[in-house]
């Protein structure tokens, strides 16, 4: 007997699944994720989780994307933080303004 295709549903949950895409949701909790170091006067950005960027001195670093900030600093190294939190987001854990 054959076996039903899966729906598009089932198609879309398994992919999520597979791909990780139900753990993040749509809505990111920054709309920025950026630091300006103070040192040389460049901006490290970081666009996409897991991708860390450093300023062109290398003594600071931003890293998470939209999902989440994520600072590494050499001793000593002033920053002016750039990130701005997105007012569309609603934390599922309810810890918003923490």
């Amino acid at each position: 007997m054959a076996r039903k295709p899966y729906t598009s549903e089932q198609v879309k949950a398994m992919l999520d699944f597979i791909t990780g895409d139900h753990l993040y949701p749509e809505v990111k909790p920054y709309i920025r994720n950026a630091v300006l170091c103070k040192r040389c006067g460049t901006v490290a950005e970081s666009g996409s989780r897991h991708a860390m960027n450093s300023c062109e001195c290398g003594s600071v670093s931003a890293d998470g994307g939209l999902d989440y900030l994520r600072r590494a600093f050499r001793e000593g190294a002033e920053f002016t933080e750039l990130s701005e939190k997105n007012p569309a987001y609603k934390d599922p854990n309810g810890t918003d303004d923490k």
